[in-house]
């Protein structure tokens, strides 16, 4: 590989160390199956701000759903992308099975089995808490169609993720380590993927003028 090659992995190694640090750290506290006191109050503040945003929420949280990524599927097929459409599926389908993995692993409950206290809304989930799959599922889509389009559909798709993830907490199903164990996870994913699966991709980019 060129200098210019590995200099073009340099960033996506830093961003891998830093997602893994980070589900290492946040998957050690959700073992404990409790809410710190920050994360409490972090989640009941999301929670309880307010009922005028249910119906929305209730949109936005199927951004990281099976159904977006089926629909996505389905565009880049339409539009002939088909090594987009490989990558998507590929890599949904491996942070779903990690997630799952790792939800019956870790065993932490949902939120409102923590917070006995609180009542929860109409929205219900099953299984357990951690990480979150909506979460997961929005940001590795999102990181792989972002190089593809243009700067305000950047910041929308990257907005849309942070909504996904606000979602889960105001619908009262995840807690906000659940949250950020399925962004650091998604990420975590995709960046092992460019490292070890993408490489002649990155050489190419790398020879640009």
């Amino acid at each position: 590989m060129t200098i210019r090659g590995k200099r073009a992995q340099q960033p996506i190694i830093i961003g891998l160390v830093v997602s893994a640090s980070i589900l290492a750290i946040s998957t050690l506290l959700a073992s404990t199956q409790n809410l710190s006191i920050l994360e409490q109050n972090i989640f009941t503040t999301i929670f309880e701000s307010t009922n005028q945003l249910y119906s929305l929420a209730l949109v936005i949280t199927l951004l990281g759903s099976g159904w977006m990524v089926l629909g996505l599927l389905i565009s880049l097929v339409i539009m002939k992308k088909n090594d987009l459409a490989l990558q998507v599926f590929l890599l949904s389908s491996a942070t779903y099975v990690i997630t799952q993995f790792m939800k019956d692993t870790i065993a932490r409950p949902r939120p409102l089995e923590l917070v006995s206290s609180l009542a929860s809304r109409q929205y219900s989930a099953s299984g357990f808490g951690f990480p979150s799959g909506h979460s997961a599922l929005s940001m590795v889509c999102a990181l792989i169609i972002l190089p593809y389009v243009s700067r305000p559909w950047k910041l929308g798709i990257i907005l849309g993720v942070i909504c996904v993830g606000l979602s889960r907490i105001y619908l009262g199903v995840h807690a906000p380590l659940d949250v950020i164990g399925g962004w650091s996870l998604a990420i975590v994913v995709w960046s092992l993927f460019m490292l070890f699966f993408s490489k002649n991709s990155l050489a190419k980019k790398s020879r640009k003028p």
